[in-house]
């Protein structure tokens, strides 16, 4: 079975093996790349290695401001999303236009954004991975739905593909989940706050991917991050919210957020929560994610029906994307 099914997964920069061996769906670039011709290259390799006959699908976090994975002669510099946001939704679309050609231009179809919470107002700065760095379209849903909107046009308009993060919000809380387990909670954040309508309207918008946050949802469910919830990912996202395309997890790799979960169970939960594509940032925990992936579906025909489910997924994603 390990041969026949390619398992959904994305590796953060290129391993070999991984793209050879554990069949993973694609790669996405982390750090600060200058250079488009070492992005191209990087590409092609992992294009060589690649296994099945598939191509691999490429992603990269290009937000605009702080982050930024390409710079230099790569992409253009363009404003963080709070920036853009003050200056209204004809300022979003036409940067985000700009980012889904510079990515088009080096053969990378997927970026990791926009995102899509709503920051508490009450935090500000203190909310810490979107606040402080200033990824937010603002704290108005209305305003950030707008915003959201016409990112994705922008980014459809150059012929590129976005992904809406990061369900079901992480603008109400303290902790970045990157780095840390503290401070990842929202108490408030439930099924019909208003803080999930730019989720919402962003999927009558057509995102195509959506990217499940590793924070701690408890008035959604007590017991589980939400990357690991039927609660959050079938439940909302698939069902409340009607989203019938990607998801995918925040990093399951380096991540603080889910350090004291086993590697494996990283990704047999998100799967059994209703997930799609694992990525990690750490390449080096592929080829144990996948195996984990094959051993689960291993013992149940139903769970072989959910990888399978999702690999189908990751499939229609790259024939959107005129991989296939």
């Amino acid at each position: 079975m390990r041969r026949r099914v390619r398992v959904g997964e994305l590796v953060a920069s290129l391993d070999a093996d991984a793209l050879a061996s554990a069949r993973v769906g694609g790669v996405f670039l982390l750090g600060r790349w200058e250079s488009a011709g070492a992005v191209r290259s990087l590409l092609d390799d992992a294009r060589t290695a690649a296994s099945g006959g598939i191509a691999p699908l490429f992603a990269v976090d290009q937000e605009g401001g702080q982050v930024r994975m390409l710079r230099g002669d790569a992409a253009r510099s363009t404003d963080s999303a709070e920036d853009l946001a003050a200056r209204g939704p004809d300022a979003v679309r036409d940067a985000y236009r700009a980012i889904g050609e510079d990515l088009m231009a080096l053969g990378i179809p997927l970026d990791l954004a926009p995102v899509a919470d709503v920051v508490d107002p009450g935090l500000g700065d203190a909310n810490t991975p979107v606040g402080r760095l200033e990824r937010g379209f603002g704290t108005d849903p209305e305003a950030v739905s707008r915003c959201v909107e016409a990112a994705l046009d922008g980014l459809g308009e150059a012929g590129a593909l976005g992904t809406l993060k990061h369900v079901p919000g992480i603008g109400g809380i303290e902790g970045n989940p990157d780095f840390s387990a503290d401070g990842v909670v929202d108490e408030d954040i439930s099924a019909d706050l208003a803080h999930l309508e730019p989720f919402r309207r962003g999927i009558e918008a057509g995102a195509p991917a959506v990217m499940v946050s590793s924070g701690i949802y408890p008035r959604l469910d007590p017991d589980a991050p939400a990357m690991f919830s039927g609660a959050v990912v079938t439940d909302l996202l698939r069902g409340a919210l009607g989203f019938t395309g990607l998801v995918m997890t925040d990093d399951v790799g380096a991540a603080a957020a889910v350090r004291d979960v086993p590697v494996g169970q990283r990704a047999t939960r998100f799967l059994d929560a209703g997930g799609d594509l694992v990525l990690t940032a750490n390449p080096a925990l592929a080829g144990e994610l996948v195996d984990a992936l094959v051993e689960h579906a291993a013992t149940d025909p139903e769970r072989e029906a959910r990888v399978r489910e999702s690999a189908e997924r990751v499939l229609r994603l790259k024939e959107r994307a005129h991989l296939l």
